[in-house]
């Protein structure tokens, strides 16, 4: 098989890399590729899997199933896991609304209402309109300072704004809106 020159037409030898008439680099055909190796086939669980929904999860170098998705329990959230705030002046407990990912604690206003609402709680105009947020994770919970101007500290610390310094909320944790600790809350579970 010869290599014919793309310049001058001229047939050169196979070996050739340059045009014996016209000196232009001569382009050597690719070597046929070889098909890739034959994967194992998947384990039957694997491949049931694959038929999920899910994003993929890997699980070996070269091989992605997607995760089960989760059995159906039995109750709704509602029923399972219950959260209160209990207000360490009146006692008053605030329950936390865990159908959502996220509980905004703040003072009413028109623009975006809290989904706790403290206004009707002594010393409550420290607290700014959306002071802080619960985070909820099924039934783990994160407390997170959503930019207040008086702080948010829980457990005697001050804790920063901004979801980078979410802290993880326990049962029996006690936090504060506000300097001077006049706002404070104990956070309670009950199932």
């Amino acid at each position: 098989m010869s290599l014919a020159c793309p310049s001058c037409g001229i047939s050169n030898p196979p070996d050739t890399r340059y045009c014996e008439d016209c000196g232009v680099e001569l382009i050597q055909p690719a070597a046929p590729l070889e098909p890739p190796p034959p994967r194992p086939p998947l384990p039957m669980a694997a491949a049931s899997v694959l038929r999920g929904t899910s994003p993929p999860t890997r699980i070996t170098e070269d091989v992605f199933v997607r995760p089960r998705s989760s059995p159906p329990v039995s109750g709704t959230r509602l029923q399972l896991t219950e959260a209160f705030l209990v207000h360490l002046g009146t006692g008053a407990r605030l329950e936390v609304p865990v159908e959502k990912s996220i509980a905004y604690i703040g003072r009413a206003n028109d623009d975006f209402p809290p989904d706790i609402d403290v206004s009707h709680l002594p010393d409550s105009d420290i607290v700014s309109r959306i002071h802080a947020a619960v985070h909820i994770q099924e039934t783990t919970f994160f407390l997170e300072d959503a930019g207040s101007s008086n702080g948010t500290f829980l457990n005697d610390q001050p804790l920063p704004a901004g979801a980078r310094h979410r802290r993880l909320l326990q049962p029996g944790d006690t936090f504060y809106l506000g300097k001077e600790h006049k706002v404070g809350f104990t956070f309670d579970l009950a199932t």
